[in-house]
């Protein structure tokens, strides 16, 4: 480089080093992280808890009052799959619905092993057959069952299983279906639903 070159780059960098002080920006020799201005956090939304019992979606539980099933409607965020539906209704009524004198025969989830809708049947896996779980409402609580998930549009019976092996369960009547692999429904049951009943909001 010439001696013209470098006297010339010489000026440029006191001219960048009188700007930079000028600005009041002092030469770090390390990055160092910032804060993000405060017009920013404070602009930033605050995150908020979701309304109880106010989502758009409409869920509806079969639940028992007086050796009858009571249709409770549950208002969430999101559709209910099939097994969320389940376990919203074997984690039994809320604290409303026990005040409005609502129970329910499935309460401590230890019949059901699982459920799974195949060509518009639910079939239920179940852990246990009602009968072996000591309880004098094996049709209440299979009533449960059945009418619950045939509230939902996509599933137009249900079926049951007991370790692999379809099994015909009573309907309201104590009858048994034609097979094992009959699909009940809600009509089955009908005899056992509460004609008119208020229906509790949701805690």
């Amino acid at each position: 480089m010439t001696m013209r070159g470098r006297s010339l780059g010489i000026l440029v960098l006191a001219l960048v080093t009188a700007l930079l002080a000028g600005c009041g920006i002092a030469a770090e020799a390390m990055p160092r992280p910032t804060d993000p201005p405060r017009a920013f956090v404070q602009g930033a939304p605050s995150p908020t808890a979701p309304p109880t019992d106010a989502g758009p979606i409409t869920e509806r539980l079969f639940l028992v009052r007086d050796d009858a099933l009571v249709e409770v409607t549950r208002h969430v965020d999101r559709w209910p799959t099939t097994e969320s539906l389940l376990e919203d209704l074997l984690a039994g009524p809320s604290e409303t619905e026990s005040t409005a004198g609502l129970t329910s025969v499935l309460s401590g989830g230890d019949v059901v092993a699982g459920v799974r809708v195949s060509n518009g049947t639910a079939v239920v896996e179940l852990a246990a057959t009602a009968d072996n779980t000591q309880r004098n409402d094996e049709v209440l609580a299979y009533a449960q069952l059945v009418c619950t998930l045939t509230a939902r549009g996509d599933v137009n019976g249900v079926t049951f299983v007991y370790r692999g092996q379809p099994i015909a369960v009573p309907r309201a009547d104590g009858s048994l279906p034609e097979t094992p692999e009959t699909p009940l429904t809600a009509a089955d049951y009908a005899t056992l639903i509460a004609s008119t009943t208020p229906t509790p909001r949701a805690t």
